[in-house]
């Protein structure tokens, strides 16, 4: 079976995951995205997608544990790496917030998490190393 068809069981749960969400069906997409990760545990996509589904809901513990899930499985996913950061930040989580700003810098994961690995450089009086990571956000 080719990667592209493996996927297709996996980006039509996500659709209805989405779908069930925005009809107001919380709990309903809460059991797809649940039983997508155990039917295609070592899919990266299926984790984050929950861990994204149980930040929405103010379940950052869980959250927390399935997006490091997801990067057990893919560690160079800067998609992945930054929603963990913005929650880490959510939730005055500073230290866990850099050491993964710093990982999703090194994988080129864009201005964004240069900005707020600058500002959180800043804020914690690192002034000459927040700069260059300033710097390169605003070019």
């Amino acid at each position: 079976m080719t990667s592209q068809r493996k996927k297709a069981p996996v980006r039509a749960a996500l659709t209805r995951a989405h779908a069930l969400q925005a009809a107001g069906e919380e709990g309903r997409a809460l059991e797809v995205l649940v039983e997508l990760v155990r039917a295609a545990p070592a899919d990266a996509a299926a984790r984050s997608a929950l861990a994204d589904f149980l930040a929405l809901q103010g379940r950052p513990a869980e959250a927390i544990e399935s997006y490091e899930k997801a990067l057990a499985l893919e560690p160079d996913a800067p998609a992945v790496l930054m929603s963990l950061a913005r929650l880490y930040l959510r939730h005055a989580e500073a230290a866990k917030a850099e050491e993964t700003l710093r990982r999703a810098v090194a994988r080129k994961a864009g201005p964004e998490a240069s900005l707020l690995l600058g500002e959180l450089l800043k804020d914690k009086g690192a002034s000459d190393e927040a700069a260059p990571h300033l710097r390169r956000a605003a070019a």
